[in-house]
């Protein structure tokens, strides 16, 4: 016995073949370029959970489970597409080549952003202990001067970050003095412009 094989361009064309001209029939040549689905192309709740992480690493230091479940992701969600969303992390990942420490126009931005996660560094030296706490208390200083302005709060804001300076940074005082005129301007001005 022989059997009988039919490729798979052979099927198709006698499909099209036995259809033609019969009503109802749609037959179309036209060929997708891929499957929707390919390899190549992410999900986009991969690239959505790729982006949620990349944000709050970048706020927090790290990720886990119960902090995706808190940006809206279902637990199979996260099982599905983490995988993916941390290839996506990977492939878009750019070494800084700016250098890692400030400089006193660089600590003086970062003062005035006061954000706890982007702390200034000084150049060949280690952060002292105590110096994440002085720069995040000092962030929150900033946080409640921006709530409720007043001479008080304007004036914890530059103490704390004067602290932080002499914990965290080996600046010269010049250096400090300079750091420190500047917030306080930035917070003089501020409340003559009705927001810290």
């Amino acid at each position: 016995m022989q059997q009988q094989t039919y490729s798979a361009t052979r099927a198709a064309s006698d499909i099209r073949a036995s259809l033609t001209g019969k009503p109802g029939a749609r037959v179309s040549e036209q060929l997708r370029p891929g499957h929707p689905e390919e390899p190549g192309t992410p999900h986009p709740r991969a690239v959505d959970m790729c982006e949620a992480i990349r944000e709050v690493v970048g706020s927090e230091g790290g990720c886990s489970e119960t902090e995706l479940i808190a940006r809206g992701f279902s637990l199979p969600e996260i099982v599905e597409h983490c995988p993916e969303a941390r290839r996506l992390l990977r492939a878009g990942f750019v070494r800084q080549l700016a250098p890692e420490y400030d400089r006193v126009p660089e600590i003086i931005e970062k003062a005035l952003v006061a954000a706890a996660h982007i702390m200034p560094r000084m150049a060949g030296v280690e952060p002292l202990a105590g110096a994440a706490e002085a720069w995040s208390r000092y962030c929150g200083a900033r946080a409640a001067c921006k709530l409720d302005d007043w001479i008080a709060q304007r004036e914890r804001c530059v103490a704390l970050l004067d602290t932080f300076l002499r914990v965290g940074t080996p600046l010269l005082q010049r250096e400090k003095n300079r750091v420190l005129f500047a917030i306080a301007a930035e917070l003089k001005v501020s409340k003559a412009r009705g927001h810290a």
